[in-house]
């Protein structure tokens, strides 16, 4: 996956987020992502 999201892709991202039950340290832990970036989107 390339390193840059495109905006469409961090709203799936925190869609899936949402109804993942999960918090948000833990779903970036299990897509790689930064927390810092997820919440600045």
């Amino acid at each position: 996956m390339p390193k840059h999201k495109t905006a469409q892709q961090w709203l799936q991202l925190i869609e899936q987020q949402e109804l993942s039950g999960l918090s948000v340290s833990d779903f970036c832990s299990q897509h790689n992502l930064s927390t810092k970036s997820f919440y600045n989107r």
